[in-house]
């Protein structure tokens, strides 16, 4: 049973944030700070099935990367996962 799904995102200002979550706070600002570094990837362990166990919860991500010079880092880095009761 899966308690949410989200999609964040590297922003070049503000850093690694949550663009999209569903239901909503699935994902509260707590949590994603301090597992963010798990979420969004290098380039590494992008195309990788990651998981991070915390605040009584299972984050399972799959990080991306596209690399292009359009980008101001020539790169963006995103990852879709999945919120499970641990």
């Amino acid at each position: 049973r899966k308690l949410g799904l989200f999609y964040a995102a590297f922003d070049d200002t503000a850093g690694p944030v949550v663009v999209f979550q569903h239901p909503r706070d699935c994902v509260t600002q707590q949590m994603f700070d301090s597992i963010s570094d798990y979420v969004i990837q290098k380039q590494d362990l992008c195309g990788s099935l990651l998981t991070v166990s915390a605040y009584r919860r299972k984050f399972m991500s799959y990080p991306l990367c596209v690399v292009d010079e359009r980008y101001k880092r020539n790169q963006f880095l995103f990852a879709f996962g999945i919120v499970f009761p641990e």
